[in-house]
């Protein structure tokens, strides 16, 4: 019972001894269209959407533009990281009026064989800009209400439409974590009437699945099967005796 008793310990400590760590993924492409609308606007199949038609003697329609980060670089699993630059335009317009549009990222891993495409869902909504109270709780004329009431912008995962991908036993799937807008982390983005809106579009890498469990390392392979051959000798010489 003292062998056994031994061997669990020691089992335990070389398990802790080895933590498993986080795991670093190197990304060696990003591509980001837009894939479908609501209602269907300029721009499926591009990086640029475009609807509505210039109001108060503007020459720009409003738009979605959507510009991935420069590859290669490295990510940990868990850990945030700039997936790519996010930019409404927001003008004043009247006609078509965009309430939704998904943005269909591909990326390459090294070490993954084709690409990933991962499917994010922005909600939008668009805003009167001559209300008194805007839509963000605050007053016309103020903060991001300025030039007239802000819009708001929301990313999420279409889990639908994503896929996970396997490396190293371990089953990962990219997912939003929202807009970075002067150094701050956003579920959601409101964006001034009047001007180009620019965040950064934070993903990160979720772990959602292992199929392997981690090995012990080579020594302690070594030293249970060495102590698990002390403990059979000492059974038999205590049969024998």
């Amino acid at each position: 019972m003292k062998i056994i008793r031994h061997l669990s310990a020691i089992t335990a400590a070389l398990c802790l001894a080895a933590p498993v760590s986080a795991a670093s993924l190197t990304i060696d492409g990003v591509d980001g269209i837009w894939s479908t609308s609501q209602p269907v606007v300029n721009g499926i199949g591009s990086t640029e959407l475009r609807w509505g038609t210039p109001a108060r003697g503007q020459p720009r329609q409003s738009g979605y533009d959507f510009v991935a980060s420069q590859t290669p670089f490295e990510v940990e699993d868990g850990r945030s990281f700039v997936l790519g630059t996010f930019t409404h335009l927001n003008f004043p317009i009247t006609g078509v009026l965009l309430e939704a549009a998904d943005l269909a990222v591909s990326f390459v891993i090294a070490g993954v064989e084709g690409e990933i495409q991962t499917t994010f869902s922005f909600n939008h909504f668009e805003t009167y800009n001559e209300a008194t109270r805007c839509a963000d709780g605050g007053a016309n004329g103020v903060g991001a209400n300025v030039n007239g009431c802000a819009d708001n912008v929301l990313a999420t995962l279409n889990e639908a439409k994503s896929e996970v991908f396997e490396l190293d036993g371990v089953i990962y799937q990219l997912d939003i974590s929202g807009f970075q807008y002067d150094g701050r982390l956003f579920q959601s983005f409101w964006t001034q009437e009047d001007r180009a809106n620019s965040a950064e579009l934070i993903a990160v890498f979720n772990v959602v699945d292992t199929i392997s469990e981690v090995p012990l390392p080579a020594s302690g392979l070594f030293l249970l099967g060495g102590l698990g051959a002390f403990a059979m000798q000492r059974k038999r010489r205590k049969q024998n005796n």
